[in-house]
């Protein structure tokens, strides 16, 4: 049986988003390299593009639909939220702490993780559910 969900403030949470947007910019990058984008620069150039513009959608932007105002709010679960399965059995949801990470402010920093790979720094991986590593 899974934990009931809450909310938790945790330093975690930059790490967190900065891998979740080093995911974003390299499922970006591969998209471009597939529709025939082979210019580095040009790819680079791209995902920054698309990496500001998510950044202030998640810092700075609301949206509206049905007539409901809204706030983006990314928050990592511990627990995958299956077809069929009650939001309140994803355990803890780990949030911002500090309200201390901005996504547009990191964007050169992922940049970096994704088209000047540095050693020193653990790759992100992103997988399908079910095909975690042990």
């Amino acid at each position: 049986m899974s934990k009931r969900t809450r909310i938790v403030g945790s330093a975690a949470y930059e790490n967190l988003a900065s891998a979740y947007q080093v995911g974003l910019a390299s499922i970006l990058d591969q998209a471009l390299r597939e529709s025939g984008i082979s210019p580095k620069r040009k790819r680079r150039q791209i995902c920054e593009r698309f990496l500001h513009a998510h950044g202030a959608l998640h810092d700075q932007c609301w949206l509206r639909s049905g007539g409901k105002t809204v706030y983006p709010f990314l928050g990592f679960a511990e627990i995958f939220q299956n077809v069929g399965m009650s939001p309140q059995q994803l355990g803890a949801v780990i949030a911002d702490k500090d309200k201390s990470f901005s996504f547009d402010e990191s964007v050169w920093s992922v940049l970096r993780c994704c088209f000047e790979p540095d050693e020193m720094v653990p790759p992100v991986e992103v997988g399908m559910v079910g095909e975690e590593p042990a």
